[in-house]
């Protein structure tokens, strides 16, 4: 990851949580904490111009793990949707903005 994908990254990151958001829930999802840590860590970086990218890339890369595998995690959520009725809209949308952030963590 080249140090101009944070931004992109940051972005999708937005773009999910946002949309975790619209769709209402009684409870943020409790992998909403990691994907928030990554994108305020993120921020912290950019506007702190901070030179540590590779240590950086370790945070992330271990909080993508996380968010996806650890408990109720990403990988999990699709119970969740089943149990609220989601449409297939909201559904595919969500699969499309987890796959924005993923793509920045090929073989994690």
């Amino acid at each position: 990851m080249r140090r101009t994908d944070l931004v992109l990254l940051r972005a999708a990151l937005v773009g999910l949580l946002d949309f975790l958001k619209e769709v209402g829930y009684t409870e943020p999802p409790y992998f909403c904490r990691f994907l928030s840590t990554m994108r305020h860590n993120i921020e912290i970086c950019m506007w702190g111009n901070y030179e540590g990218w590779e240590r950086l890339l370790v945070m992330l890369k271990r909080d993508w793990q996380m968010a996806y595998y650890g408990f109720m995690g990403i990988s999990e959520y699709h119970r969740e949707v089943e149990k609220q009725g989601w449409d297939d809209e909201n559904s595919f949308q969500l699969a499309q903005l987890i796959a924005e952030v993923e793509v920045f963590f090929p073989n994690e």
